[in-house]
């Protein structure tokens, strides 16, 4: 009897394991990028009792986050060109006259990138960004701003590839004056102004932060 017992007592126990597929769901909030998940399996002897629990912890479980709008900021260096190339202004012979300045311009950019978050490597999203020119030209130290698509590259520490528009200010002649005008021994100093031109850049940028 004991031992009929015993084999319908393991028969029900093959019955059990058999038909689970051990699975569990588990929700966890995820805060960045990638969402850690750390296990431990709790190895228990039912006769021995609760004193014979064998605690056993795996290797982290590092899961991809995908879906919702990521924002994320970066630095780094864009070249710029400005669709009417800047020039510089001067008088000869009593004539104004003008040479044309570098074609682009190195600047130090910084941009707030909008895209949504994929399970993958490879996001694309769209820029908004403002600079300093690197360059000793006094008229070109003002921001510059950058309005485009961006490729941002891998998980947590992103590389950012941005290229669009970008508007800044440039020397221009002011009061009516133009390249070619005669002008007169009383005039000792060209007069200028700087309004806002458009142009286009690409530029390559780290993230700051996870």
């Amino acid at each position: 009897t004991n031992q009929l017992s015993a084999l319908t007592q393991l028969h029900y126990e093959y019955e059990a394991i058999s038909s689970n597929d051990f699975s569990h769901v588990y929700r966890a909030e995820a805060t960045g990028d990638v969402a850690e998940i750390n296990l431990t399996f709790v190895e228990k002897d039912s006769l021995k009792g609760e004193d014979a629990k064998k605690r056993i912890a795996v290797a982290p479980i590092r899961v991809p986050v995908k879906g919702g709008i990521k924002i994320s900021t970066s630095i780094g260096l864009s070249f710029g060109q400005y669709v009417d190339q800047p020039q510089n202004y001067f008088v000869r012979d009593g004539i104004i006259r003008a040479e044309d300045k570098d074609s682009f311009y190195p600047i130090l950019s910084s941009f707030f990138h909008f895209y949504a978050q994929s399970a993958g490597n490879l996001d694309f999203g769209g820029a908004f960004g403002i600079g300093v020119p690197i360059t000793g030209d006094s008229g070109l130290q003002s921001a510059t701003f950058f309005l485009g698509p961006s490729c941002i590259i891998g998980k947590e520490s992103r590389l950012a590839l941005t290229a669009g528009i970008m508007g800044g200010k440039v020397e221009q002649l002011g009061q009516g004056f133009e390249v070619g005008d005669t002008v007169g021994a009383e005039v000792l100093e060209l007069p200028t102004r700087f309004p806002y031109e458009l142009g286009y850049f690409i530029g390559l940028s780290f993230n700051l932060g996870k």
